[in-house]
């Protein structure tokens, strides 16, 4: 998955903000794997320089090294039982994989006496960020093998259809906006309140549901398919910004995609509001396809 040069660039500025949670979080990961490789490769029992030794060797004062030996030490304690395993534990969220990449990388280039290089500093976040953001999920696609089709494509059966779709996007939109919730959270540094996104999330997901057990003419098939992968899309997106606090860059990468989303939902609806138009379908104010109306 690629960002714009725009996205890009939020997304490097976002990465720098959170760098010192990720790091942090992922410190005793890193000296556990250290000491790790060491002890199992050492000869005789000599173990080889810890991350710890490898920082505090250099008088430097950056911010990087400080952080380091800060959080290393104050974690080493708690990594005597990591020790033991040979099989470190993979993060589950799209930051803490961020952290481990970025922290393996930063030891290579401490190794290599390139931690000083601005532009291989800067080499290793993007790099970083793109590939932990090209690797991050997305939402789940549908084809026409996944809905429920029906042979009848008369006029009658469009109007059936035209007005289950509006029935549903009265009845399961959202009444809230995610991103807004979202941004508000961030601005207050509310952690509680990027809960709400969840309800906005089992909105889309219960939408999503109906859409797919709903009866389809096959000449609208393309046209649900579609409406059915633009709701996927903003229950993903929805997703990702309830967790904006405890999985950043995941919360980033939904930030990202939002407004293209957006775009997607819109025009999938705007697509079945030309559809019916061009059947000459007029729809009065007691149907639900009403609602189509208002689509701009």
């Amino acid at each position: 998955m690629s960002l714009s040069y725009r996205h890009k660039q939020t997304a490097i500025i976002f990465i720098i903000c959170i760098l010192g949670v990720g790091v942090a979080g992922y410190a005793a990961y890193g000296d556990s794997l250290w000491n790790n490789t060491a002890i199992n490769n050492a000869p005789n029992g000599v173990v080889s320089a810890t991350p710890t030794e490898l920082v505090s060797e250099t008088n430097s004062n950056d911010w990087k090294e400080q952080f380091l030996t800060q959080k290393i030490n104050e974690n080493k304690s708690s990594d005597i039982t990591a020790v033991t395993s040979n099989e470190p534990v993979e993060p589950e969220t799209v930051t803490g994989q961020f952290g481990k990449k970025f922290f393996e990388q930063y030891l290579f280039l401490k190794q290599n006496n390139l931690s000083e290089n601005p532009e291989a500093i800067k080499a290793l976040i993007d790099q970083t960020t793109e590939n932990v953001v090209s690797a991050a999920p997305l939402p789940r696609s549908y084809d026409v093998r996944e809905i429920v089709l029906s042979t009848e494509t008369d006029a009658s059966a469009e109007r059936a259809y035209a007005n289950n779709i509006g029935r549903l996007i009265l009845t399961y939109t959202p009444r809230e906006d995610a991103a807004s919730i979202a941004n508000q959270a961030l601005e207050q540094n509310d952690k509680f309140a990027a809960k709400k996104i969840e309800d906005v999330t089992v909105s889309y997901d219960t939408l999503l549901a109906q859409l797919l057990a709903t009866r389809t003419p096959k000449n609208l098939a393309p046209h649900h398919v579609e409406l059915i992968n633009a709701v996927s899309a903003m229950s993903f997106v929805s997703n990702g910004m309830s967790k904006v606090f405890s999985d950043p860059i995941q919360g980033m990468v939904a930030m990202a995609l939002y407004e293209q989303s957006v775009g997607r939902l819109r025009s999938a609806l705007l697509d079945l509001k030309f559809v019916f138009a061009q059947q000459d379908m007029q729809f009065s104010s007691q149907e639900p396809a009403i609602v189509f109306s208002i689509i701009k």
